[in-house]
């Protein structure tokens, strides 16, 4: 093994994902997780646009900024967002287009950090309009999903995506001050609405208080969804194979709370019993076990690098954050492709998860000599 930088690492896999850049600007799409469900090239193209402005950022080279332009026009052309409302995230019958928070928040997140780095104030407001169109309940602390339609389908009932729209929003704050109140309700609500076991591990749904909502179902009849959380929440609970799915969607719930953080430190979440809850988990032997495999069916792309996520900003354990991170490297980077495609189902889906490592500090990480020594 060999060292090099987290930073230099970035680039080495944004210098390969240019090559896998379509004459459009996108990059090629993938299965949405578990289910299998087509999606657009919108998420791996959010993705990669952050990865390659923050390449352009540490090296200023124009195939960079040329990729990552270009990247950035695919995300404003007006057949991405067939009715003008929110993007096309993906092509699945039966189900929603937008994919609920989840489609919509890489785009936010891309285009917010590209629009800084690019100064490029288009790109900015573009993530604006996308965020502003999603209701946010005071009260209740939770976001609604808009349709490509512009149809409002609701509150999305799930956790982790309510923690994804909010970390990927939260990269905004320092372009709009309302976007940041926005984002800190809803983590002030948090501790209500996200539920643990007794271990500390994270339920997949969300469970706010019924007083906090029954008596808005009147007027907005479209909060009976709410309701179903409530029902179903017991069967949920003794579910093996929703046990599983929340396994799996731990480490993934433990990088947007570390991403959250990073952008809110002084939030009073971080300072909560419910937080201190959650983490402990990270301690039995259940999670430890299921991270040794580095293997869910559900949930994380890359749950060594999450975990590491979770090591550095709740634990300030460099140390960790760095062996974890030359874990997630050892078992995901292929030193043929330069891209995280080894070890996975949808190499198409886990390479581009590097983007979340653009918001952390550079650290010291390594490589097998094969990579080092190769020419990209």
């Amino acid at each position: 093994m060999a060292n090099t930088t987290l930073y230099e690492f970035i680039i080495r896999n944004a210098e390969a994902a240019v090559q896998l850049q379509q004459t459009n600007g996108s990059f090629p799409a993938a299965m949405s997780g578990a289910r299998k469900l087509t999606e657009t090239p919108i998420r791996t193209t959010s993705h990669w646009l952050a990865v390659l402005a923050f390449s352009y950022d540490q090296t200023g080279e124009d195939r960079f900024w040329e990729a990552a332009v270009h990247a950035a026009e695919y995300l404003k052309r007006d057949d991405v967002r067939p009715y003008g409302y929110t993007y096309k995230a993906r092509e699945s019958p039966g189900l929603d287009y937008c994919d609920g928070l989840v489609g919509q928040a890489a785009p936010i997140r891309s285009l917010s950090i590209a629009g800084h780095i690019l100064e490029r104030q288009d790109l900015i407001d573009l993530a604006l309009e996308i965020f502003h169109l999603h209701p946010f309940d005071e009260e209740l602390g939770l976001w609604e999903r808009i349709e490509i339609t512009g149809e409002n389908l609701s509150f999305d009932r799930t956790l982790n995506h309510q923690l994804i729209f909010a970390a990927a929003s939260s990269t905004l704050g320092i372009h709009n001050n309302q976007v940041n109140s926005i984002v800190e309700r809803f983590l002030g609500q948090l501790e209500t609405n996200l539920d643990l076991y007794s271990t500390g591990l994270i339920k997949h749904f969300i469970n706010p208080p019924m007083r906090n909502y029954l008596t808005k179902i009147p007027s907005h009849p479209r909060y009976k969804i709410l309701l179903w959380n409530m029902i179903t929440h017991h069967v949920y609970s003794v579910s093996g194979k929703q046990r599983d799915v929340e396994h799996g969607y731990y480490p993934t719930n433990l990088r947007d709370l570390a991403l959250l953080k990073n952008n809110l430190p002084e939030a009073e979440f971080w300072r909560s019993t419910k937080l201190r809850e959650c983490l402990k988990y990270r301690q039995t032997p259940e999670y430890r076990d299921n991270l040794a495999g580095d293997v869910y069916t559900y949930g994380s792309e890359i749950p060594s690098m999450d975990h590491a996520l979770g090591q550095l900003v709740f634990d300030d354990n460099i140390e960790k954050f760095e062996e974890w991170m030359d874990k997630f490297v050892s078992k995901n980077y292929d030193s043929e492709s330069n891209l995280l495609t080894a070890n996975t189902v949808d190499p198409m889906l886990q390479a581009p998860a590097i983007t979340y490592l653009v918001e952390f500090p550079n650290v010291e990480i390594e490589l097998p000599y094969t990579a080092v020594q190769s020419d990209v």
